[in-house]
């Protein structure tokens, strides 16, 4: 429903611009915290991009230039990349817990910047090299009609690929 979606996506943003801030504190320097923030920011910008799509006139010629090579790639990418990142929480998380002498000793041969990346990086790693084939999934196409005036127009949209 459209009615809803609007306000549900903008208690979604005002949830991870908190969260942000509240996990942003000095005190708070882990990988764990790291991984929530950028978990945080990643949902923030996929909820912006579903409240654009909602609001966005999807025939406006900047939409179709965008969409089939920027918006719904990045859009799927960023839905990937949520999901893999909690995933790799729950692996760190795991580890800290279940096997904390292996979690400790990485964390003590390893940078702090080493130890998330090894968390984080994978992630989006991942989701880019799966969503390759969404930069393919569509392709331009013009189309000529002739309006009530009997003027020649040409038309850009996109259509479906067979790779779709």
């Amino acid at each position: 429903d459209r009615g809803t979606l609007p306000m549900v996506g903008l208690v979604g943003l005002a949830g991870n611009i908190a969260a942000i801030v509240i996990i942003c504190r000095k005190e708070r320097r882990s990988t764990f915290h790291h991984s929530l923030v950028t978990l945080a920011i990643i949902d923030l910008l996929f909820v912006s991009i579903i409240l654009c799509d909602t609001f966005c006139d999807t025939s406006s010629t900047i939409y179709i230039y965008m969409f089939p090579y920027f918006w719904n790639p990045l859009k799927n990418i960023l839905m990937s990349w949520e999901t893999f990142l909690m995933m790799s929480i729950a692996t760190e998380r795991f580890l800290a817990v279940c096997h904390p002498l292996v979690y400790r000793a990485h964390m003590v041969r390893h940078s702090p910047r080493v130890h998330m990346m090894t968390y984080i990086f994978p992630s989006v790693l991942l989701s880019i090299i799966i969503n390759i084939p969404k930069f393919f999934e569509t392709k331009f196409v013009s189309r000529y009609f002739i309006n009530t005036k009997n003027i020649t127009l040409k038309e850009i949209d996109f259509e479906i690929t067979s790779l779709r």
